[in-house]
Protein backbone atom coordinates (compact mmCIF):
# COMPACT_ATOMS: atom_id res chain seq x y z
CA UNK A 1 0.00 0.00 0.00
CA UNK A 2 0.90 3.60 -0.85
CA UNK A 3 0.41 6.37 1.47
CA UNK A 4 1.39 9.99 1.28
CA UNK A 5 3.56 11.35 4.54
CA UNK A 6 4.22 15.14 4.74
CA UNK A 7 7.34 15.61 6.95
CA UNK A 8 8.45 18.46 9.25
CA UNK A 9 9.83 20.19 6.45
CA UNK A 10 6.50 20.28 4.42
CA UNK A 11 7.95 17.93 1.78
CA UNK A 12 5.00 15.43 0.60
CA UNK A 13 6.79 11.46 0.15
CA UNK A 14 4.88 8.87 -0.87
CA UNK A 15 5.85 5.86 0.73
CA UNK A 16 4.93 1.84 0.26
CA UNK A 17 4.30 0.34 3.41
CA UNK A 18 2.39 -3.08 4.57
CA UNK A 19 -1.15 -2.93 4.10
CA UNK A 20 -1.54 -3.18 8.35
CA UNK A 21 0.67 -0.18 8.95
CA UNK A 22 -1.14 1.94 6.13
CA UNK A 23 -4.79 0.91 7.38
CA UNK A 24 -3.85 1.78 10.86
CA UNK A 25 -2.13 5.36 9.34
CA UNK A 26 -4.95 6.15 7.44
CA UNK A 27 -7.19 5.60 10.76
CA UNK A 28 -5.09 8.05 12.96
CA UNK A 29 -4.66 10.64 10.23
CA UNK A 30 -9.13 10.13 9.59
CA UNK A 31 -8.74 10.49 13.92
CA UNK A 32 -7.11 13.41 14.01
CA UNK A 33 -9.72 15.28 11.49
CA UNK A 34 -12.17 14.27 13.13
CA UNK A 35 -11.16 15.59 16.66
CA UNK A 36 -10.04 19.41 14.77
CA UNK A 37 -13.88 19.47 13.32
CA UNK A 38 -15.06 19.00 17.05
CA UNK A 39 -12.54 21.20 18.65
CA UNK A 40 -13.85 23.99 15.70
CA UNK A 41 -17.62 23.68 16.48
CA UNK A 42 -18.59 26.95 17.66
CA UNK A 43 -21.42 25.45 20.28
CA UNK A 44 -18.93 23.75 22.24
CA UNK A 45 -17.42 26.24 23.36
CA UNK A 46 -18.37 29.32 25.65
CA UNK A 47 -16.68 32.88 25.38
CA UNK A 48 -14.41 34.05 28.52
CA UNK A 49 -16.40 37.26 28.26
CA UNK A 50 -20.04 35.21 28.62
CA UNK A 51 -18.65 34.93 32.93
CA UNK A 52 -19.82 37.59 34.76
CA UNK A 53 -16.76 37.67 37.73
CA UNK A 54 -16.82 38.65 41.34
CA UNK A 55 -20.26 37.84 42.23
CA UNK A 56 -19.62 35.50 45.21
CA UNK A 57 -17.41 38.16 46.58
CA UNK A 58 -18.94 40.20 49.68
Amino acid sequence: MKIEYKDADGRLLKLEVSDEVGQFYLSSVEEIKKSDRRNTRTDRHTSLETFVYGQWLV
